[in-house]
């Protein structure tokens, strides 16, 4: 006999549990319209037309565990597309219920925007599908622990979610190709079915993460990300990835942080690796002196990213289509590439 469905466990399906809530809402909401999200859903995951002619916008999110910073900054930057769009109402649907700090974090959202901000929880969850039993029937599955991974394919990452800084707009600027694309993505072509892992490592204001996440998208585009919610997260992430039959990418930005809580070692590369996941990594050059010599980074065989643009790459920017990139271009070359992009002031457009 099959259990009672679990809305948390379907969750580590990400797209099971968005379909699955989907079809939960249009029991609750005859009339909800199903919004496919490949060709960006501009933070509308579902959308109820009203009598009135208004919109209430669903976002229905996978989130396990707690909401940390980043969860709550992806959170806002969903409603923040959707606000553009005037909706009525907002309604997020989470596989959890909030504590009262992540109430309060909620309710100040609330006074922020025009519009009504509801919350559908693990709890409201529960009552729904008790009032609807048909869904049990229709998505009753039995997801063995840690044998499918949730969140989205590489392809579908957005900056926010790699921990890109986005400047004014949502919009980065364009990318410039670096020196080191070449070797660095071959790296990633290399890894991609054997598995393996890259560090890059450079300054702080090098870089590191851009041209890492824009090699990730160009080789690895239907790996699924992985990105641990906080470092003492990455050993679960680990078990996860090794156990699911998904072409994984564990994502670790700033790897100093995984280093200094013992989160992360020799072991749990080795384990990734040989289960054929790729690991992409940056560190800062500061911290790269003080681990050069442990097991992982030799393991990882290094790339060094310049923390200024050479001849060649300033020559690149100046040919961008991107305003911003060629103002850039044009400030004092003792900057990091980073400081020059701070400092070219913002297209008008």
């Amino acid at each position: 006999m099959m259990r009672r469905l679990r809305w948390e466990e379907l969750a580590q399906d990400w797209k099971a549990f968005e379909d699955g809530v989907a079809v939960l809402l249009g029991m609750v909401y005859p009339g909800l319209r199903r919004v496919n999200g490949e060709g960006g859903d501009r933070g509308e995951d579902a959308v109820l037309e009203l009598p009135d002619g208004e919109r209430h916008v669903f976002q229905i999110k996978s989130f396990t565990g707690r909401l940390n910073p980043g969860r709550r900054r992806k959170i806002q930057s969903s409603l923040d597309r959707a606000a553009r769009r005037g909706p009525a109402r907002w309604t997020l649907v989470l596989p959890l219920d909030l504590t009262p700090g992540e109430w309060d974090w909620f309710d100040r959202l609330r006074e922020v925007y025009s519009f009504p901000l509801e919350l559908h929880g693990l709890c409201e969850l529960k009552a729904m599908s008790l009032k609807h039993p048909a869904i049990e029937g229709l998505l009753n599955v039995s997801l063995p622990p840690s044998t499918r991974i949730g969140g989205p394919c590489v392809s579908g990452v957005t900056p926010i979610e790699a921990g890109l800084a986005v400047g004014e707009g949502g919009r980065l600027t364009a990318y410039v190709e670096r020196d080191v694309d070449c070797a660095l993505r071959a790296r990633l072509s290399s890894a991609a079915d054997p598995g393996g892992a890259v560090l890059l490592v450079g300054d702080s204001a090098a870089g590191k993460t851009r041209t890492l996440y824009e090699a990730m998208r160009a080789k690895l585009p239907h790996h699924r990300f992985v990105q641990p919610a906080q470092p003492a997260e990455v050993r679960q992430d680990v078990v996860a990835i090794v156990t699911t039959p998904q072409p994984c990418v564990l994502w670790l930005d700033e790897l100093s942080r995984y280093f200094e809580g013992g989160c992360f070692g020799a072991s749990e590369l080795g384990q990734l690796i040989r289960s054929k996941a790729v690991v992409l990594a940056t560190l800062d050059a500061a911290a790269y002196e003080r681990w050069s010599g442990s097991a992982v980074v030799e393991q990882m065989a290094p790339l060094i990213l310049e923390r200024r643009w050479g001849p060649a790459e300033r020559d690149r920017a100046r040919s961008s289509p991107d305003p911003r990139v060629v103002r850039a271009a044009q400030a004092h070359s003792a900057l990091g590439v980073a400081e020059c992009l701070a400092v070219a002031p913002p297209a008008l457009a």
